[in-house]
């Protein structure tokens, strides 16, 4: 019989035990998925001296110098590789007797956590490969413009004392003997605590009400940095107001630009007590994360303040490249702690200095101010309607405003009301065979990407900053349209495309986006479909929002009564497919939908409001870069579905037969099966 030594997999029909059943079933799961994502790496069934190490990556919480450990009391390591967002690592021996050691006394075995490795409960499953990545480079190219880091900017002295004078006297923050100023506001948000000097940053609108400055200004102890600032030329206009942020591990604060009406350009921020990642993004989908080191200044001014957005995970760990930290001496270096590694934070507190400003702003990135975008802000008592395109330009500058860049605007909010799978939806994956490589078009949040671990999913939204939010759940997730899937042709064995296609503003291009789906699937691969009703109940509508409708009881009995076979209703829709076919009049007007019971019209613009903390409005809703009051409202394209169209749609399609048509929670849906 073969030994572990002699390959991480048994190729034969050989007798197994139980645990050795469950190692090599994990074995085949960590090669399956790194084979998806790495397709320059190959699976040795000979020992090699490389080894994968599956569930030892930096997703599990295991940071670099834990495998070196683990590893190095087997014979020499020469590598360790760990790259972001992945279960797995790699490890290269200098000789291949010790990688057979380490893969026979390792592989698919608890280890003991009080002598073998620091954190308890962990298996790893290992498997020999002919060679291994190369190390991701972490660079600091291409930050946003406008953007500065200064590290070591003030000394241990200097943070000793701001955090013994700015911080909370609990005795749980970093320091334990505060001598605390007075403070007029201090206030304990979800995901941090906060004090403000000089004027109140008012979450409830994302403001600064400048006729009532607080009788604590900026603390003394601050002048001398602040003039250190401005001496430097950093920033032009010298700070009034100060917030302190405390950060606990796992704490962190939404993707947000600081308001454009409440601040001048220029914003510092000192990094106190502990170092932490922050997250960037661009509204074109670019993504950088910037590692604030422990007494830096970040200066953020021009794009970096006005367009990008800035936030802080709410994680406990943080990807770091221990490269730059690494000494230069060569005497006993130790190649195997170069590289990214997992960083476990501490309590971090933060002091913002910004400007408060008297006028509005005038800068140029329009979109992104509220001081100009509310001036352009059109209400349902307005006469301002678009016409239905009636050109491919028109249809892209439709869908550009008043779908891409609203889920862009309301990607946090949108997210906190998307949390829970819908039964019908999460049925059908269950469903699907063990293996199946499945497709989420539109996928938010990515809250169907969690259903059924024994398939594989992967998700894509037009929304860079739904697609980040999903990223950060650890989904494998790309930015792209329904319309261009970057995909090849029958790649998945499954695709679901939940609230998407009701957004695209023609008939052809609902039908081009019908298409994509379908392209993307195998012969005998299935499509699941939902897109919104015209047909709501009139009087079992949340009365919330105009979103996916729950339907009582006697509602669905009612419908059920009336409701065809499917093999009746898909005939009928299929004959009657020219009368389904909307075709659109093109000097209509899509107005505002007035009233929340139904639908007055199948293209309109369904309004989407945040509302203000008394309402129960998550602290992303504030901080967003919009006002949380009533008069801010954005508007979301939709083309609402009428009963039998989206069967006549699918009914243009060559390659496919109609499996089921049904009504669910306001929606009509249709499962396609791929011919």
């Amino acid at each position: 019989m073969a030994t572990r030594s002699e390959g991480c997999l048994k190729f034969c029909a050989e007798q197994l035990t139980k645990s050795e059943k469950k190692a090599l079933r994990k074995q085949r799961s960590k090669i399956h998925s790194l084979q998806r994502s790495n397709t320059e790496l190959v699976v040795s069934k000979i020992p090699t001296s490389h080894l994968l190490v599956g569930n030892g990556g930096l997703m599990n919480g295991i940071n670099r110098s834990q495998i070196g450990g683990l590893f190095k009391s087997f014979g020499t390591v020469e590598r360790v590789v760990m790259l972001p967002q992945r279960s797995y690592s790699f490890v290269s021996f200098k000789n291949v007797e010790d990688a057979s050691r380490a893969m026979q006394t390792v592989n698919g075995r608890r280890l003991d956590p009080s002598f073998e490795f620091s954190k308890a409960g962990v298996v790893l499953y290992l498997s020999y490969l002919t060679n291994l990545p190369d190390d991701i480079v972490v660079d600091r190219q291409n930050l946003p413009q406008g953007l500065v880091l200064v590290e070591d900017f003030i000394s241990d002295v200097e943070e000793k004392k701001l955090l013994t004078t700015l911080g909370w006297n609990d005795g749980e923050s970093i320091e334990s003997n505060y001598n605390e100023l007075p403070v007029t506001v201090e206030k304990q948000l979800k995901h941090r605590r906060v004090k403000h000097y000089g004027y109140e940053f008012l979450y409830g609108t994302n403001t600064i009400d400048v006729s009532k400055p607080l009788p604590e200004k900026i603390p003394e102890v601050c002048s001398e940095i602040l003039d250190r600032i401005m001496s430097r030329g950093y920033i032009k206009n010298k700070p009034d107001q100060l917030t302190v942020n405390e950060y606990y591990p796992g704490q962190g604060i939404p993707p947000h630009f600081d308001t454009h009406s409440a601040f001048e350009d220029g914003i510092v921020s000192l990094s106190l007590g502990a170092k932490i990642s922050m997250e960037f993004r661009h509204p074109d989908g670019h993504h950088v994360s910037v590692m604030l080191p422990r007494r830096s200044l970040l200066v953020m001014t021009q794009e970096s303040r006005y367009l990008w957005t800035h936030g802080i995970t709410p994680r406990k760990f943080d990807i770091v490249n221990e490269a730059q930290n690494l000494e230069s001496s060569t005497e006993d270096k130790d190649d195997t702690a170069s590289g990214l590694t997992q960083y476990e934070r501490e309590t971090r507190v933060s002091l913002t200095f910004r400007k408060i400003r008297h006028d509005p702003c005038n800068c140029k990135y329009h979109r992104q101010c509220d001081s100009q975008k509310d001036k352009k802000q059109f209400s349902a008592s307005e006469s301002m309607y678009y016409s239905l395109p009636n050109t491919q330009q028109d249809a892209e500058s439709l869908e550009k405003s008043h779908v891409h860049e609203v889920y862009e605007n309301i990607a946090d909010h949108f997210s906190d009301t998307r949390h829970s799978p819908w039964p019908k939806i999460s049925k059908f994956l269950l469903e699907l065979p063990k293996g199946s490589l499945v497709a989420d078009v539109g996928c938010g949040n990515g809250k169907y990407l969690g259903i059924n671990h024994d398939i594989f999913k992967t998700g894509s939204d037009r929304s860079s900053n739904l697609a980040a939010i999903a990223k950060e759940r650890g989904h494998s997730v790309i930015v792209c349209d329904v319309l261009n899937l970057p995909y090849r042709s029958g790649a998945f064995d499954a695709c679901i495309c939940i609230a998407v296609l009701h957004h695209l503003s023609t008939s052809e291009r609902r039908l081009e986006g019908l298409r994509e789906l379908v392209r993307i699937v195998g012969p005998g691969g299935l499509v699941l479909i939902y897109v919104w009703a015209l047909e709501q109940n009139l009087e079992k509508v949340k009365r919330d929002n105009l979103r996916e409708v729950e339907f009582d009881r006697n509602t669905r009995e009612y419908l059920e009564t009336k409701k065809s076979s499917p093999d009746e209703t898909i005939t009928s829709a299929c004959e009657k497919e020219d009368e389904s076919r909307v075709t659109g009049d093109h000097t209509k007007k899509v107005k505002v939908n007035k009233k929340r019971e139904v639908f007055e019209q199948q293209d309109l613009f369904v309004p989407w409001k945040f509302r203000g903390r008394n309402q129960g409005s998550s602290e992303q809703q504030q901080m967003n870069g919009k006002s949380t009051s009533k008069s801010h409202v954005f508007h979301r394209f939709y083309h609402v579905f009428k009963e039998g169209e989206l069967l006549g749609l699918c009914c243009q399609l060559e390659n496919v037969i109609i499996k089921d048509v049904y009504y669910d929670r306001g929606n009509w849906c249709v499962v396609l099966r791929k011919v």
